[in-house]
């Protein structure tokens, strides 16, 4: 998360470089800082079978009424399967641990 902002216009630039049937999405946020909501500004959400191999420069305009932070978050598709098999495992352990009645 970035320091706090002032009210204003910017533009937040940047690259990323996602490729692979692994890429998730990538996403920018505002949040004011008197507020809880984070705002979208931008978001990647990659294809299947990605073949795209290179560095993406991306410039999203800011523009906001009071002070605010930028957050940049992303999610793999891995990181996604892997939680659901967490999930998916203590389950599984909570019905197995149950006595039988």
């Amino acid at each position: 998360m970035t320091p706090e902002m002032l009210s204003g216009s910017y533009s937040l630039e940047f690259y990323y470089h996602a490729r692979g049937d692994h890429i998730g999405v990538l996403n920018v946020f505002a949040r004011q800082i008197d507020s809880a909501y984070n705002e979208l500004l931008w978001y990647h959400s990659a294809k299947f079978n990605q073949t795209i191999n290179s560095w993406t420069k991306v410039a999203v305009n800011v523009n906001q009424d009071a002070n605010f932070k930028v957050s940049v978050r992303s999610r793999s598709k891995l990181w996604t399967l892997l939680q659901r098999a967490m999930r998916s495992e203590e389950h599984t352990s909570e019905l197995q641990s149950r006595p039988h009645i």
